[in-house]
């Protein structure tokens, strides 16, 4: 490998008969400044190592700006590199290695840009104020620290022959800051993996106030945390198969999706929607959730939850549960919505708890009205009971056991009462199962140990009492028949 001054690669560029510049290694004492307005041809600059700082720069107008300049860097090694306010028809970065400061492309307008299979090593990797004409490709890309900046670049739109979509594809970044950037008509972010330098902290991965056309983010792990701020989605979107399912938490804040979104069949630790805007369809079909939360967010048509799994259902809040289970009654998804509405009660259950145990702290009662306090009891005490006895009508064989168990326990106590003031004879047990049955006949108020249409007749205060127990346990097997035909109803209208 020949070794030469940064001024003599200069003067090698300039030159109308270099087409290719190979295996040299280029010295560069402090800072080579290129500037490319001399420069009218394509050059292809492979297996060369530059030390020190490289700057590239363009003084011609912008009124005709593509004349033609092509550079090519194939297995190159950089130091500091910045390529700032040039214009090319193609620049392409090919299986380089970059370590230093910074490694900078600014305020360019570029037909055709690509970065692939490369290590880029320094503290800043920085994408800004550009402009992409026909295609922008980053695949392959593996940042070792500092930070993947993107930031206010404007991606292809779908115009001319020689539009393709842009592709950022198998990277891996770190700190993804990727903000207020128009990805144009159509970008797919697939196969990328984010993660995060400092491990104390979940949130430097961002998209933040980007434009999207159509997109997809299939099959990219979004590290620990990613969110997506104020971010307009303006075509199909998906977001389906998403790596590391057991640690990633997406979040969405003031975000808008014009177009339809799916999250089908995608596995997310945490999912949280604040404040968004779906005004097309959502799909959320055989997805799986350890956490979702859904707080001040529209969906203006359907949402669709067909076969979601929520783990810790437990941590979510009511409005969430209450959220999706209206949209499962909207499609018509009897069966899921079941499911959501046992764990609406649950959720609001567990509500009540929380507001009498703050009506407990609150010793002046100066936020909480006694009135308001016992009917909040009394909801507690029916969630209680008709979860317990048939799982908020829906259970109808544990209804029917719980039913038939506290009908025989008070049968007996029943009959023992009837019982207890006289000796026992095999006669009198005999009696028991007949009378057993006819204590389940709700309409029967006759002693049903006697024969023929007699009332109970104790003396004192086992009448009352026979009384007492006779009349609850019609209560209780009247409230478990309910329950039953309650649970037998409920795939109906």
């Amino acid at each position: 490998m020949k070794t030469i001054t940064g001024e003599e690669f200069y003067e090698l560029l300039k030159s109308e008969s270099t087409s290719s510049i190979d295996q040299y290694s280029i010295e560069i004492l402090d800072d080579l400044t290129v500037n490319l307005n001399n420069i009218f041809h394509r050059i292809s600059i492979s297996n060369c190592n530059f030390s020190g700082k490289i700057s590239f720069f363009d003084t011609r107008k912008e009124e005709n700006p593509f004349n033609g300049i092509r550079l090519y860097f194939d297995k190159c090694s950089f130091g500091d590199l910045v390529v700032s306010q040039c214009f090319f028809d193609e620049l392409k970065f090919i299986n380089i290695k970059s370590k230093g400061n910074i490694f900078s492309i600014r305020e360019c307008q570029i037909y055709s840009f690509e970065i692939a299979s490369s290590t880029i090593q320094n503290e800043d990797f920085v994408i800004h104020h550009n402009k992409f004409i026909t295609q922008i490709h980053l695949k392959d890309i593996r940042t070792e620290k500092g930070k993947f900046s993107l930031r206010k670049n404007v991606f292809p739109i779908n115009e001319g022959a020689f539009y393709k979509p842009s592709f950022i594809n198998n990277c891996q970044f770190i700190n993804c800051d990727i903000y207020e950037n128009d990805f144009g008509y159509e970008l797919s972010f697939l196969n990328n993996t984010l993660t995060d330098e400092d491990k104390t902290n979940h949130s430097s991965n961002y998209f933040k106030k980007c434009i999207f056309g159509k997109s997809s983010f299939y099959n990219t792990d979004f590290g620990e945390s990613t969110k997506f701020l104020s971010c307009d989605f303006n075509g199909a979107t998906l977001f389906e198969n998403i790596k590391n399912d057991f640690n990633t938490a997406l979040d969405f804040k003031n975000d808008k999706f014009k177009n339809t979104v799916s999250f089908n069949k995608t596995k997310i630790h945490k999912l949280n929607f604040d404040n968004c805007v779906f005004e097309n369809y959502a799909f959320f079909q055989e997805t799986y959730f350890d956490i979702i939360k859904i707080d001040k967010s529209i969906f203006e048509k359907s949402a669709f939850f067909d076969d979601v799994k929520i783990m810790d259902i437990d941590k979510c809040d009511r409005r969430t549960i209450r959220n999706i289970k209206l949209h499962l009654q909207k499609v018509e998804n009897k069966i899921d919505y079941n499911k959501f509405r046992v764990y609406e009660f649950d959720a609001y259950k567990a509500d009540l708890k929380k507001q009498i145990d703050n009506y407990k702290k609150d010793k002046n009662h100066f936020y909480h009205r006694i009135r308001d306090i016992k009917h909040l009891r009394r909801d507690l005490f029916i969630l209680n009971l008709t979860g317990f006895y048939s799982d908020y009508g829906t259970d109808w064989k544990k209804a029917l056991k719980f039913t038939l168990l506290f009908g025989l326990l008070l049968y007996v106590t029943f009959f023992i009462f009837e019982n207890c003031s006289s000796s026992w004879d095999i006669n009198e047990w005999q009696v028991a199962p007949i009378g057993f049955l006819r204590f389940f006949i709700l309409t029967d108020f006759y002693n049903p140990l006697a024969d023929g249409k007699t009332y109970i007749s104790n003396n004192g205060w086992n009448h009352l009492i026979s009384w007492i127990i006779f009349i609850f346990g019609k209560v209780v097997i009247a409230f478990g028949i309910y329950e039953m035909i309650q649970a037998f109803r409920k795939f109906k209208a």
